[in-house]
């Protein structure tokens, strides 16, 4: 994909997704979808109704002990909740396509992944939209990076572009990233240590899409390798 020469490449993060999801806006998004599916009938011999009083119990009657006391949750899903990332992305789903559908410039690409979003916009339009997505769900607070001329970071992925404008993409490690794999000096069964050479390599061989950065990758790859056994 070649990135416009006035378009900037941006990521937008959800700060405290799950507890901010407010659960209202939760159980009437997810009634709509289940109104709107044609085949529920086909997959379960519960109603509508009873998928959703069943939801409302999980969503509304979260409690947690605390120092002796019994406290109970009053606003957004419970983390580690079944039902979390399931309700978050319905309603993250409802708030980006309401974003978009309502702002007079939409973004030309949009992909997200439960709170990480890579946006490619112009840049003349990138405070009001950032502004914009923000009022559309205000219990939501959006971060904001851009990548105008250095990589951008997209989950495992860092983004960046090329001497012709196109996406270079290559693996993206955190700053805490230690290097620690399974050691083969360890006990575990032998398929275990070749998966870890073959889940890295795999990795650079999918997301490294220059030969140049994948050699680099795979060259990281052997020295961390080597430093575990």
């Amino acid at each position: 994909m070649i990135v416009q020469e006035d378009e900037v490449m941006v990521s937008f993060d959800v700060a405290s997704l799950f507890t901010k999801i407010p659960v209202e806006l939760a159980l009437e998004v997810t009634r709509r979808r289940l109104m709107a599916w044609t085949e529920f009938e086909n997959h379960t011999n519960w109603s509508i109704e009873d998928v959703f009083q069943g939801l409302k119990i999980c969503l509304e009657t979260t409690f947690l002990h605390f120092r002796g006391k019994n406290y109970k949750q009053v606003f957004g899903t419970a983390m580690g909740s079944l039902f979390a990332a399931v309700v978050a992305n319905i309603v993250m789903e409802e708030i980006e396509s309401r974003a978009i559908k309502t702002f007079f410039h939409a973004p030309r690409l949009w992909k997200r992944y439960v709170d990480d979003t890579f946006v490619l916009n112009e840049q003349r339009h990138l405070t009001n939209f950032d502004e914009h997505i923000y009022k559309t769900e205000l219990s939501l607070k959006f971060t904001m990076e851009t990548g105008t001329n250095d990589p951008i970071p997209f989950l495992d992925v860092m983004v960046k572009r090329g001497t012709t404008r196109q996406i270079r993409t290559s693996v993206h490690r955190k700053a805490t990233h230690t290097g620690r794999y399974l050691s083969y000096r360890s006990e575990h069964p032998l398929q275990h240590k070749r998966s870890v050479v073959n889940i890295l390599l795999h990795r650079a061989d999918t997301i490294c899409n220059d030969e140049e950065d994948k050699q680099a990758e795979i060259a990281i790859i052997k020295t961390f390798l080597i430093e575990n056994g």
